[in-house]
């Protein structure tokens, strides 16, 4: 993949940044390359540079996720160590 990097330091558990999407249900004929399962049934096509962050056996991010009660999806960009600028997400 392209791969995106720190543009600053980042604590653990530190939020990197928000994930812009679209949600959608499933069938669906929609291209869900980019797509985070929210609950079963629900994706989240992911439209920003987030998409980019590449996967690793030792990743240093991890993805929270969810839908609120009234049915709104979110996701967010999570540091799972401190993160160094320059350093690559993934």
């Amino acid at each position: 993949g392209y791969g995106v990097q720190a543009t600053r330091d980042f604590d653990e558990a530190e939020v990197i940044t928000d994930i812009d999407g679209v949600p959608f249900s499933l069938p669906d004929d929609r291209d869900d390359t980019y797509s985070l399962i929210i609950v079963p049934g629900v994706l989240y096509d992911i439209v920003d540079q987030t998409r980019f962050v590449n996967h690793s056996c030792e990743p240093n991010t991890y993805v929270d996720c969810g839908q609120t009660a009234d049915g709104q999806v979110w996701a967010k960009l999570v540091a799972l160590r401190p993160i160094h600028a320059h350093e690559e997400l993934f």
